[in-house]
């Protein structure tokens, strides 16, 4: 039984006809007469002019479909696209994470019926191949034999010939049955079977003519058999073509549903706490693949000197120093005037003063799932020093995929002196 769609011969009477599967909206269910499940053809039926729901499980044709034809009730549930779109920083809704599995679901059930109609188009038409195969056997009941020199060494039991040129089958031996005074030619036809009804030997059936008319004949019915014969074979190999991309389908489908919902159900990984008391680069490393967000949090760090930090992006173990785009850090004071400063070094973050002690976190999210851009913004305090809110932003476009993030300083040569980091993504 199908998973998402119901066929119904029309009478041309009946207009009310059941949706006996469950969908998201209704738009998703479609009416067709004389639709080819495994093709995907047939005349729909639009909703408003070609029919209408009376309830969430039925509907109602406005003409009444005929007799001969069959109306298709059935499911396609949008796959390319998702129905719902997380959103950073909103946790999803009941409803959401209902809607999505749904859709998985129902893509996947949807992708099985077309395997299994798929395959049984395949089965009908294998079948009607062999079919055809058997009509050219019926056809051909005599292997054709050009000449006598031509004739099976090594026979089979009651295996049947047909000699086209009899020219010398007078004197051809083991030949049983051959009447009297038989000579053969270019214009004789001999009919010939193997080892009865005397054995080892052949026999003689009878012999003919040459018809042109009747040659002909048979053989533009043997070749016609073989044309039946050809396509029929043909239909089965499109059709299991189609069984075989079906299958892969679905389970591209079952694979993509189920990374889907391991990322959704996942919460997102810490890394391991990094203290900023010496050193000049502060590095993490084999950040996963597929990693689309990161969250780097600062927990009271600060400097032995008055620079400015810097966030680089790296692809493998190695940063990218160069190339960020809109790189701006500004701080604004509890009491005097604003700082700005930038970089395309990497996203900076300004620390004046070796005096600062700086809290907060930056946010980094990839921007395009099939590109390599990276968008970055912050928000920290300066709870020392000179007290204040830090704003921070940058982007940058990678070679490669991410694979490394570094907090370092726009010298390079300025050591951190106290707190620590770590990061979050997923």
């Amino acid at each position: 039984m199908a998973y998402a769609y119901v066929q119904t011969p029309g009478n041309g009477t009946n207009r009310h006809f059941s949706v006996p599967f469950p969908f998201i909206v209704r738009a998703h269910v479609r009416i067709y007469l004389g639709y080819d499940v495994a093709a995907g053809t047939g005349t729909e039926l639009v909703d408003g002019t070609g029919f209408s729901w009376l309830s969430d499980t039925q509907i109602q044709t406005t003409v009444a479909p005929a007799l001969g034809t069959t109306l298709t009730v059935i499911r396609k549930t949008p796959n390319g696209s998702q129905l719902v779109v997380w959103a950073t920083g909103s946790p999803p809704t009941q409803d959401e994470l209902n809607t999505a599995d749904l859709q998985s679901l129902y893509v996947i059930q949807e992708q099985a019926d077309l395997t299994a109609s798929a395959v049984t188009t395949a089965a009908t038409a294998a079948a009607a191949a062999n079919a055809a195969v058997a009509a050219v056997a019926a056809a051909l009941p005599y292997q054709p034999i050009a000449a006598v020199a031509n004739i099976p060494a090594s026979p089979q039991l009651g295996q049947r010939i047909e000699i086209s040129n009899t020219t010398g089958l007078g004197s051809f031996t083991p030949l049983a049955g051959k009447p009297t005074g038989f000579v053969g030619g270019t214009d004789v036809r001999a009919r010939l079977v193997y080892g009865t009804p005397i054995a080892a030997a052949w026999n003689w059936i009878d012999y003919f003519p040459v018809d042109p008319d009747g040659r002909y004949a048979t053989i533009t019915a043997a070749n016609n058999a073989q044309t039946t014969a050809n396509t029929a074979q043909s239909t089965a190999n499109t059709a299991q073509s189609t069984a075989n991309t079906a299958q892969s389908t679905a389970n591209n489908a079952v694979t993509a549903a189920a990374t889907a919902q391991a990322r959704a159900d996942r919460a997102p990984d810490l890394g391991t706490v990094k203290a900023t008391t010496s050193g000049t680069n502060i590095d993490f490393t084999s950040i996963p693949g597929w990693v689309t967000r990161i969250v780097l949090m600062f927990n009271g760090v600060s400097t032995a000197g008055s620079v400015d930090l810097l966030v680089q992006l790296g692809v493998g173990t190695t940063p990218v120093t160069s190339g960020y785009v809109n790189g701006q850090s500004v701080l604004n004071y509890a009491s005097g005037p604003t700082t700005v400063t930038s970089s395309t070094a990497g996203v900076p973050i300004l620390n004046s003063l070796s005096t600062y002690v700086i809290n907060g976190r930056l946010v980094i999210e990839k921007f395009d799932p099939t590109a390599n851009v990276w968008l970055a913004s912050g928000h920290f305090t300066s709870t020392a020093g000179a007290v204040g809110s830090i704003i921070s932003s940058g982007s940058i476009t990678l070679s490669g995929i991410l694979g490394m993030l570094r907090l370092t300083t726009t010298s390079g040569a300025v050591s951190f002196d106290l707190g620590s980091v770590n990061i979050m993504f997923d």
